[in-house]
């Protein structure tokens, strides 16, 4: 598939290709396209005789497949699923699932409440040729017959985009106890004053079965936008784009608005990662009844996704061309953001010499994890317990810091505390 903004250049791309092949002695056929003019430059024997152009080569007659409809240039999908047996099994369903094409997520919505099933079907034990419960049964036949309003969708191919306008990519992240989600959005300032938006991709992943902290699986979430940003970034070959990260989660916030190094190491390593693609200024705060990724975590009718104009085209916020007005959020619970732990020695000493003593002793065996409270570049491994150079220059540094800033304090503090004691011990006298 190739796109030209003019038909000229359309032209003359066909007329190179063709020549090229034809030197090898290949002749190109089927060609389609959304241009009646650029088809009049083509032999009818070499056009497609259909108006929809399957995007799936590998498709059965049994798979959901993605079809292109040049006639209204738009994209949708083709339903052909078997009838349904009498008797369902979870080997019936997940060939069922595994039937649904959705490469970029637009279906996810309706695809995550399938899957959602099918870990319900492995927590439960069931066999692979048992039939379903009842009720799991129940609720199986209504997804599975809503899935044939999905050929009633649409989806324009062209997101309009002209050269020289404005992009923007605009990502949402959510969460709930059963999956976590991201959407992507472009959105296009044009030459006009006008914007548009319009979902480029998205994807889910269904909760672990090992019980996680909810505030945790937004994160996941947020990481999971954050790599499906970088993905769409590279197809588009955006990369000088301004990018923002979107949340409905104030303790997510919180962690993104600081240094990684702050946090325990599981927030750790994904707040290091998020930051390095999505600046903290760009992450914002967004209502849950405004975030598109919360129907991919609990799951929507096909019915209601057609109609569903916060899924395509993102919050009404977003399709303003008005300056994102940062909301001022309650902090969350010291007890919720989970901050690495740090150790505090405390000592005590008649004389400077013990003190110095007695300091020097307790940082050369403090032991890995506390040097890397002092400095997280420090490059000693769990195994290693032998001070290197760098270790020993912290050191020296801190012990420096005491004995020009801290000790000298003390002395002073405890010298006015003896003359006190002496000049009220004179004038009892």
């Amino acid at each position: 598939m190739f796109c030209a903004e003019e038909i000229g250049a359309a032209i003359n791309l066909k007329t190179d290709v063709c020549k090229l092949l034809t030197q090898a002695g290949f002749r190109l056929r089927k060609w389609c396209s959304n241009s009646p003019e650029f088809l009049s430059t083509i032999d009818s024997i070499d056009r497609e005789t259909s108006a929809e152009t399957i995007i799936d080569d590998t498709q059965t007659v049994k798979t959901l497949g993605l079809l292109w409809d040049t006639a209204c240039d738009s994209f949708k999908y083709s339903v052909t699923l078997s009838e349904l047996q009498a008797q369902v099994t979870k080997r019936t369903v997940l060939s069922d699932i595994s039937k649904v094409f959705d490469p970029l997520g637009w279906l996810l919505p309706v695809v995550v409440s399938m899957k959602l099933l099918m870990q319900q079907l492995w927590l439960k034990g069931i066999d692979w040729e048992a039939a379903l419960p009842s009720d799991m049964f129940s609720h199986w036949c209504e997804l599975r017959r809503g899935i044939n309003d999905i050929r009633d969708i649409r989806i324009p191919r062209w997101v309009k985009y002209k050269s020289g306008e404005m992009l923007e990519l605009h990502g949402f992240a959510d969460a709930s106890e059963m999956a976590y989600a991201a959407a992507v959005y472009l959105k296009v300032h044009h030459l006009d004053g006008l914007v548009s938006t319009n979902l480029i991709a998205s994807k889910s992943r269904v909760a672990p079965i090992k019980q996680i902290t909810l505030p945790r699986l937004e994160l996941c979430a947020a990481q999971l936008m954050t790599k499906l940003m970088v993905k769409v970034k590279e197809a588009l070959e955006v990369d000088q784009v301004p990018i923002f990260g979107y949340s409905d989660s104030t303790i997510v916030l919180a962690w993104l608005s600081d240094y990684p190094r702050r946090w325990k190491t599981f927030i750790a390593n994904r707040t290091s990662y998020i930051l390095d693609i999505i600046p903290r200024q760009n992450w914002r705060h967004i209502s849950s009844h405004q975030n598109p990724a919360d129907l991919a975590t609990r799951g929507i009718t096909a019915c209601n996704l057609i109609n569903s104009n916060i899924w395509w085209h993102g919050p009404n916020i977003l399709c303003t061309n008005h300056n994102w007005e940062q909301v001022v959020l309650e902090p969350p619970n010291e007890m919720q953001l989970e901050e690495r732990p740090m150790m505090l020695c405390h000592t005590a000493a008649k004389h400077v010499d013990d003190l110095f003593e007695r300091s020097t002793m307790i940082l050369a065996t403090t032991s890995f994890e506390s040097l890397k409270v002092v400095d997280d570049k420090i490059d000693l491994t769990k195994s290693d317990r032998v001070l290197s150079l760098q270790t020993l220059t912290v050191c020296s540094t801190v012990i420096s810091w005491a004995l020009d800033c801290v000790i000298p304090s003390m002395i002073r503090e405890r010298s006015n505390a003896s003359e006190s004691s002496s000049t009220r011990l004179e004038n009892s006298v």
